[in-house]
């Protein structure tokens, strides 16, 4: 009877020990990415405050890789652009694609995509930008890109704005030793306008002046 009491003390003693132990907290795993394609893997336990963050490449597609790929083989006339930069050009919430090549601390602007129906489409019109007489564009934060070219003295700005998500040609003016110049065909010739008519529409396309600083990367980086 003795050792039959101790053999039930014994048992008693592991049924309560095992209740007291508690089950290993759960892991859930949560996975996001971000706009240029890199998945950001983050693990916690529910039970504890302990997080760990993974970055792991990423092969997702963007609406701008084919374009990305077609300049990295070469298959455009403005394949030695370089660089990149996303920025939403005419704030209707989709980021645009600007390509550029770096010379001397400038990014020269090669050309422009944006989404339409899903789809990446070149700008046309754009950007053959002739390093040496032709200053880096500018974009102002209105949505204006201008592009500048000093030919000899003669000062021109060439306009650009989007439309219905196209890059349009606005306008041009031109400061020229024997007066001022505009036109809103780029294929025809200038007509002559006043000092006044010249400011107002420089002060028009260009806004208060504010120019977007873009964050121009290495166009090998795109997607990492």
């Amino acid at each position: 009877m003795k050792k039959l009491f101790i053999a039930f003390l014994c048992m008693l003693t592991a049924i309560l020990s095992a209740c007291g132990q508690t089950a290993p907290p759960e892991e859930t795993t949560t996975i996001t990415t971000t706009l240029e394609g890199t998945t950001q893997m983050t693990t916690h336990r529910t039970s504890e405050a302990l997080t760990s963050t993974v970055i792991v490449a990423s092969s997702e597609i963007t609406p701008y890789s084919d374009a990305i790929n077609a300049y990295h083989s070469g298959n455009f006339i403005y394949s030695n652009a370089d660089h990149y930069a996303l920025y939403d050009i005419d704030s209707n919430g989709t980021q645009e694609l600007l390509l550029s090549w770096q010379l001397d601390g400038h990014f020269y602007l090669a050309t422009v995509y944006a989404i339409k129906d899903g789809t990446a489409v070149r700008q046309e019109g754009i950007f053959a930008q002739d390093v040496g007489s032709e200053a880096p564009a500018l974009l102002f934060k209105n949505g204006t890109i201008c592009l500048g070219l000093n030919d000899e003295g003669d000062l021109f700005y060439y306009y650009y704005r989007f439309e219905d998500s196209e890059l349009k040609f606005q306008t041009m003016i031109k400061d020229e030793w024997r007066g001022y110049y505009r036109t809103n065909d780029i294929y025809k010739s200038t007509n002559p306008i006043t000092k006044e008519e010249f400011d107002r529409v420089k002060t028009e396309m260009e806004g208060n002046g504010q120019v977007v600083e873009l964050d121009w990367k290495p166009l090998a980086e795109f997607g990492r």
